[in-house]
């Protein structure tokens, strides 16, 4: 999954969430790791961290 223009999208000033580079790499890691727990516990509900949250919702 190529998330690079999310990466932009999120660190512009007037668009995102104003997050350092730095930042967003580290909570797409922390996203793709959410996703990993979900697909491997279909019948629990996993709640994310509040930014991974943010991000996936600007993903969606």
């Amino acid at each position: 999954m190529d998330l690079e223009p999310i990466i932009v999208k999120i660190i512009d000033k007037n668009e995102g969430l104003e997050w350092s580079l730095e930042y967003v790499k580290f909570i797409e890691v922390e996203y793709r790791k959410f996703l990993f727990l979900c697909l491997e516990n279909k019948e629990a509900p996993i709640v994310p961290p509040t930014d991974v949250d943010k991000f996936g919702i600007i993903i969606s």
